[in-house]
């Protein structure tokens, strides 16, 4: 969640109140203080602490999307329900970058060493990962030649991303639209939304579809439509470029999500 949460940080959680018996457990490396007071509640752009779908790891990462919606990633866009949705906070994104002259470059990379990457194959650009507030003061540098965000475009696929469908071509920048299952709505069940969402029902519905030709089975039985049992949310993390997230393995049950974060108290930030 760099750069606004880091190894070691402590934070304050609000119990989320469909989930409470998870309160004050150990995420490691965040560190988690008991006897949170009160019940939180959920909004789009809250951090929140989560079980990741092997649910013996826990971690904190950002809601982006709420039951229901519709999403599209587009590079550095998130599009909610149609709309662009401004991010509450600082991201992190990579970066190519030239510079004007060896000076330049040395004393860039000395300013910005935590930031940097390494050469690129061509060892004419760099690779930064840096924050909003970073890149514009890099970008008004005179001696920066060259720096362009650097993201998988829409031809780039990525078989890692969910739902792990080729014929989407998604990748960890490019995705969508998609709907975020909500409880009780039902959807038409077509290759589409069979490929979508067979492995999200499975897994956290106890319910096995099966297709055959044109022809779709929930348990052994046709059916044309499927109801959801559960809400549904995708989160993702701010250090965009690393972060292991819905992206990854695709909306999370609500009922993964055990708290809010409330606060930072204490930041690990430049401690040695």
């Amino acid at each position: 969640m760099q750069p606004n949460f880091n190894e070691g940080d402590i934070v304050w959680i609000k119990k989320i109140g469909f989930n409470q018996q998870f309160l004050g457990l150990s995420i490691p490396p965040i560190q988690i203080p008991l006897g949170s007071i009160g019940k939180g509640t959920l909004k789009r752009g809250n951090t929140v602490a989560i079980f990741q779908p092997e649910k013996k790891l826990k971690s904190i990462k950002r809601l982006v999307g709420m039951p229901g919606d519709t999403l599209k990633l587009k590079r550095r866009s998130i599009l909610v329900n149609g709309e662009k949705w401004d991010y509450p906070v600082v991201q992190s994104h990579y970066y190519r970058i030239s510079f004007k002259s060896e000076k330049d470059k040395k004393r860039l990379l000395r300013t910005n060493s935590s930031a940097f990457l390494g050469p690129l194959k061509d060892r004419k650009f760099f690779l930064f990962n840096l924050d909003d507030s970073t890149y514009h003061e890099i970008l008004s540098d005179s001696g920066i030649a060259f720096i362009h965000p650097l993201f998988s475009g829409p031809k780039v696929k990525n078989e890692a991303i969910w739902p792990y469908w080729k014929r989407y071509g998604w990748n960890e920048s490019m995705m969508g639209p998609f709907y975020v299952p909500q409880k009780g709505d039902s959807i038409l069940l077509n290759a589409h939304s069979f490929n979508l969402y067979k492995d999200l029902i499975a897994k956290y519905e106890g319910v096995f579809l099966n297709k055959s030709g044109s022809e779709i089975r929930i348990n052994g039985e046709i059916a044309t439509h499927y109801t959801f049992k559960r809400d549904y949310v995708f989160v993702i993390g701010d250090n965009i470029p690393i972060s292991y997230d819905s992206r990854f393995y695709g909306p999370l049950p609500k009922d993964y999500i055990f708290g809010r974060i409330s606060c930072l108290i204490f930041s690990n930030f430049g401690v040695e």
